[in-house]
């Protein structure tokens, strides 16, 4: 009976000892259940290592169709919710919070291919924003955040699309001063959208390389 007790409690240290070394206990139960948390911790560990794909089941926060299918993951927004992208590059909140265009059911994380991960700081002081956002690097894969200050920019509109994530978001102040807040915002759409303008900011530009 000793003997019995013995090799019990040595399985299940064991099985103790490989759910420690995947992350613990409650990662291991977050991946089984497919939830939206363990898909946000996975992500924070492993964003700038791999591309990480999402495979979403839940509903369109809008028209309340059913979704499954799989998504890039961009970043983790809130311990709930994620940053994706489809195969179109559209970007889309998923998760559980008031904001998601994806409400998920479940959110299974997969590793793709590896990757190298760059951030940098620049700062903007009154520069023409094509010229600026045009010398950066050449990948599909970079990501823009921060806060710029437009000034002549009265006339400017930006328009906000309710069905998906809007990675530029207009504050307008007075004087023809302009706040712009980024996320996660491809060079390519910063030009075409802020082009004409000059402005002063304090941006994070994230490059992924496959």
């Amino acid at each position: 009976m000793l003997l019995k007790l013995k090799a019990i409690m040595a399985r299940v240290a064991i099985t103790s000892i490989n759910i420690s070394s995947s992350g613990g206990i409650l990662k291991a139960f977050n991946q089984m259940l497919a939830m939206p948390s363990g898909a946000v911790e996975i992500t924070n560990e492993e964003i700038n290592q791999y591309l990480i794909i999402a495979h979403i089941k839940g509903r369109n926060s809008l028209t309340q169709e059913s979704i499954e299918d799989d998504y890039e993951v961009v970043k983790s927004l809130t311990q709930t919710d994620l940053l994706v992208k489809d195969r179109q590059g559209k970007l889309y909140r998923a998760g559980n919070s008031q904001e998601c265009q994806i409400a998920t059911n479940q959110v299974r994380i997969s590793r793709g291919a590896k990757v190298s991960a760059k951030a940098q700081e620049i700062q903007l002081e009154s520069n023409d924003i094509a010229t600026a956002f045009a010398a950066l690097p050449p990948s599909p894969r970079t990501y823009i955040s921060g806060v710029l200050t437009l000034e002549d920019a009265e006339d400017l509109a930006i328009a906000s699309r309710p069905d998906q994530f809007n990675p530029l978001t207009l504050q307008p102040a007075s004087s023809g001063v302009a706040i712009i807040h980024l996320e996660s915002a491809s060079p390519q759409e910063i030009i075409s959208k802020l082009g004409d303008y000059s402005a002063t900011g304090t941006l994070i530009v994230r490059s992924i390389y496959v």
